[in-house]
C-alpha cells in the first residue's frame, strides 16, 4: 500500500467543561473525510484520540484512514494507506498504533492486514494473512505477551466464512491461527485477552442453532484451542459485535436481533457467567430498526452504542442506550439531523465521559459526551452563521493541485505563522505571489481582512 499524508494544525473550538465533573464534550464532524466513516477510536497516552476508518479522499478507491485529535477533537494528522479499510486501532505499550482491517491482495481478493505505526502514523510494518478469496480482519489487541491477536473471517476452506483467530510476534510474524466454526459461515467481530490468559471472541454463526444467524461466543486456552462456545438468540437473525469479561468473570456482548424486541432490529444485549450460560438478556429500540454495534461497562453499567431509526430527529441517529447492572433501562440518547448518523465504537475515557465514533452524512464523527450521555455543544468543521462574517465555498478540502474559491471578492491567503501567501479569486492553485509552489500544510484565508476559514493542502 502507498502511504500518503496529511499534516493538519490544532483548530480553535469551543469546548464545555462541567463545572461538576470537569468533563470535556463535543460533537464534531469531518467533512475533509469525503465519503468515509470512523469504525474505531482509542484515546492515546496524551489524552487525544486515534480513529481507524475509511476514506476516498478525492480518489474513487477506499483508502484506510488514520486519523489523530487531541483531547478536544481538533485534527493533528492524518495518514491514509492505499486500497485498504482499518476496523480497529489500538495504541501499543510502546506508544506505537496497531490496526486491524482489509486490504487487498495482488489477485484482486482481501485479505486480513496486520498494520503497525508510530505515535506519529507512520509506517513501522504491515503483514497480510489469507487464502485464494476474500479474508477479513475485524478486531486486534495486545496481548500480556506483547504480541498481537487478531479475529474476523476467513474463506479458505468453503465458500462460506469461518471464524478466523490469528496470533502473531511484535512484529506481526504469524505464531498459530486458528479456524472456528461448521459448515456454514461463522465470523469473529470482536475478541478480548480473559483472565486466565485466554481469548474470548464473539460474532455471528450459521453453522448451528435453531436458525437464521445467531450470537457466536467462543471461549479458548492462551493457545487458541476451544475450550467451549455458546449460542445465543432465537429462530430470526444476530449478531454479536461485541465482547466485554465483567468483573464477575463473566461476559456481555451487544448486537442486534429481529428474534425479539419491539420491532424490526432491536439492540441485544446478553449476559453471561464465566461459563458463557445466560444469565439475562435485554433488547432495547422501537418498531422500527435499532441497532448495537459496541458496548462498554462502567461503574458496573453498560452503555451501548449504534444507531435508531425509531426515535430522534429523522433518518438514522446515533444511539447510545445506558443500562444498570441488571440490563434494566437507564436512559437513551440521540445524536444527529435530518441525514444519517451511525456509532460504531464507544470507549470510556479517563474524565469519566465516553468517546464514540462513526459516520455522518458519509464523513467521519466524533462525540464526546460526559458521564451522564450529553453534549454540551456542537461543533463541525463548516462555517458557521456568525454575523457580520463573510460566507465563501471551499473546496476539496483538503485539496492536491487546485483549490476552488467560490466569493464575489478576492480571497488572501496565509501560512500558519500569519505570513502573507498570495491573493486570489475563483481558486487558487497552490502557489504563492511569485508562483512558486508552496509546501503541504494548513492554510488560513481571510476576505476583506476577516479570517473566514482554513484548508489543507496535502501535496
Amino acid at each position: 500500500m502507498k502511504n500518503r499524508i496529511i499534516a493538519m494544525a490544532v483548530g480553535i473550538i469551543l469546548v464545555l467543561f462541567s463545572s461538576l465533573h470537569a468533563q470535556i464534550t463535543f460533537e464534531r464532524w469531518y467533512p475533509f473525510t469525503a465519503s468515509g466513516c470512523a469504525y474505531s477510536v482509542a484515546q492515546t497516552m496524551d489524552g487525544g484520540y486515534v480513529i481507524v476508518g475509511k476514506s476516498t479522499l478525492q480518489s474513487p478507491n477506499s483508502y484506510l484512514l488514520l486519523m489523530k485529535t487531541d483531547s478536544i477533537g481538533d485534527t493533528l494528522w492524518v495518514r491514509t494507506y492505499d486500497e485498504a479499510i482499518g476496523f480497529s486501532v489500538r495504541q501499543t505499550s510502546d506508544s506505537s498504533f496497531i490496526i486491524a482491517g482489509i486490504c487487498n491482495d495482488s489477485s484482486g481478493y482481501g485479505d486480513v492486514l496486520l498494520l503497525k505505526t508510530n505515535n506519529e502514523g507512520t509506517e513501522m510494518w504491515q503483514r497480510s494473512f489469507g487464502s485464494n478469496t476474500t479474508d477479513c480482519g475485524n478486531d486486534v489487541i495486545e496481548t500480556s505477551d506483547n504480541c498481537y491477536i487478531i479475529t474476523g473471517s476467513y474463506s479458505g476452506y468453503d465458500p462460506d466464512y469461518d471464524l478466523w483467530l490469528i496470533k502473531t510476534d511484535l512484529n506481526g510474524d504469524t505464531l498459530w491461527t486458528r479456524i472456528k466454526g461448521g459448515n456454514g459461515g461463522d465470523w469473529g467481530y470482536s475478541v478480548q485477552e480473559t483472565n486466565d490468559g485466554g481469548y474470548i471472541i464473539a460474532g455471528g454463526t450459521h453453522s448451528f442453532g435453531g436458525g437464521g444467524v445467531n450470537f457466536y461466543l467462543v471461549k479458548t486456552d492462551s493457545m487458541g484451542s476451544t475450550i467451549w462456545q455458546k449460542l445465543y438468540g432465537g429462530s430470526g437473525a444476530e449478531q454479536a459485535k461485541r465482547v466485554i469479561q465483567t468483573n464477575d468473570g463473566g461476559y456481555v456482548l451487544a448486537g442486534f436481533t429481529n428474534s425479539f424486541g419491539a420491532g424490526g432490529l432491536d439492540q441485544y444485549m446478553v449476559k453471561t457467567d464465566s461459563y458463557g450460560d445466560t444469565l439475562w438478556t435485554k433488547t432495547y429500540g422501537g418498531i422500527d430498526d435499532d441497532w448495537a454495534n459496541s458496548v462498554v461497562v462502567k461503574n458496573g453499567n453498560h452503555i451501548l452504542s449504534g444507531y435508531t431509526e425509531s426515535y430522534g430527529i429523522g433518518g438514522l441517529d446515533l444511539y447510545l442506550v445506558k443500562a444498570d447492572s441488571n440490563g434494566t433501562f437507564l436512559w437513551q440518547k440521540m445524536f444527529g439531523g435530518n441525514n444519517n448518523e451511525e456509532g460504531y465504537d464507544i470507549q470510556n475515557t479517563d474524565d469519566g465521559g465516553f468517546i464514540i465514533v462513526g459516520e455522518k452524512e458519509s464523513c467521519v464523527y466524533m462525540v464526546k459526551t460526559d458521564s451522564l450521555g450529553n453534549v454540551g455543544i456542537q461543533e463541525d468543521d463548516k462555517q458557521e452563521n456568525h454575523v457580520n462574517v463573510p460566507r465563501i465555498s471551499c473546496y476539496p478540502n483538503p485539496f492536491f493541485l487546485t483549490l476552488t474559491i467560490k466569493s464575489d471578492s478576492k480571497t488572501q491567503i496565509y501560512d500558519i505563522s500569519g505570513k502573507f501567501i498570495t491573493e486570489v479569486q475563483n481558486e487558487w492553485n497552490g502557489r504563492d505571489s511569485q508562483g512558486h509552489p508552496v509546501p503541504p500544510g494548513i492554510y488560513f484565508l481571510k476576505l476583506n481582512g476577516k479570517p473566514i476559514g482554513k484548508v489543507v493542502k496535502v501535496r
